[in-house]
């Protein structure tokens, strides 16, 4: 894991988690249209919100839907956070959501329940919002591949 990450599970309300399993922060994010529904507004306060956490890294789950319905919105955060990422020089990890479960909880397929049980029984973690949950997950995975490298 390096310093000054930001984790992020992209969604509706988006979950955040900085800093590493003994030492973080985590929260949730939703960054709502105008009254017309204009997605342009979503991405611009995304934008504005990377800005100011202004971390040196991201990792973030990487943009997959079975929802058409949201798929407009999903792939256009994920478009904003890689043009954010490209402009200000920042690295930028996209990690499947079967990769970081098979790595982290041991089941590529688990549903958020065994995630939230087992953030609880290996981390003491009690996290009742998924998209933290998530998130928190993502750092867990990241420390886990930094062990990994020589």
């Amino acid at each position: 894991m390096k310093p000054d990450t930001l984790y992020l599970d992209i969604a509706a309300e988006t979950g955040w988690c900085h800093g590493n399993p003994e030492n973080y922060t985590a929260g949730t994010v939703m960054f709502e249209s105008d009254k017309n529904g204009l997605y342009h507004q979503r991405f611009q306060k995304f934008y504005g919100w990377l800005g100011e956490h202004r971390p040196l890294r991201v990792v973030a789950e990487a943009a997959f839907t079975r929802w058409p319905a949201t798929a407009q919105a999903l792939y256009g955060f994920h478009a904003i956070l890689g043009l954010y990422c490209i402009q200000n020089r920042i690295e930028l990890i996209t990690v499947p959501n079967k990769k970081w479960k098979k790595v982290v909880v041991g089941n590529g397929n688990a549903n958020k329940e065994k995630i939230q049980k087992f953030l609880h029984k290996k981390y003491g973690i009690v996290e009742f919002n998924n998209n933290i949950a998530d998130a928190i997950c993502l750092m867990l995975y990241d420390e886990h591949q930094t062990k990994e490298q020589p």
